[in-house]
């Protein structure tokens, strides 16, 4: 009896801390800015079979406009298949790309005003997975550009 208590308990432990991705907004991003800010939900670019690596990662902050750019480089023409995951709680962006590769020495430049970090994790040699950690909760609008292609994430407070 003591060993099912304990089985029970450890399974809804483990449902307390594991995210509902079926209520989470989905969205597929589009190839044009739409000033729509999101504060969290899954993301995706569509079915693309583009097959590039990740050449650099860059950020400008427009005061003016009231957002930090973040931009991720491909050495391909188009974006690859992007799965992504926006959660402004818990300050995190994370990225899956398909069909793609890390250049070598590909590292976010420092002293940004939302970003706290950006590590890489390559999977394999198609797979390529990113973590973005904030500095505080944030929103963001997310779309590409093509010829090079180019990951926009534009941040907000």
């Amino acid at each position: 009896m003591e060993r099912i208590l304990v089985f029970l308990l450890l399974i809804s432990s483990f449902s307390v801390f594991s995210q509902d991705l079926m209520k989470e907004r989905l969205w597929k991003i589009d190839s044009r800015k739409k000033s729509i800010y999101m504060e969290g939900g899954i993301f995706h670019s569509g079915h693309r079979k583009t097959k590039g690596k990740v050449s650099g990662i860059r950020h400008s902050f427009s005061s003016s406009k009231g957002y930090e750019r973040i931009v991720i480089d491909f050495t391909s023409k188009e974006i690859p298949k992007v799965y992504g995951f926006l959660s402004s709680k818990e300050g995190k962006l994370y990225l899956d790309f398909f069909d793609t590769g890390l250049m070598s020495n590909v590292s976010f430049p420092g002293n940004s005003k939302h970003v706290k970090s950006v590590n890489f994790f390559p999977i394999s040699e198609e797979s390529l997975s990113l973590e973005m950690k904030f500095r505080s909760s944030i929103t963001a609008d997310i779309f590409y550009l093509e010829n090079p292609g180019r990951l926009v994430i534009d941040l907000k407070k």
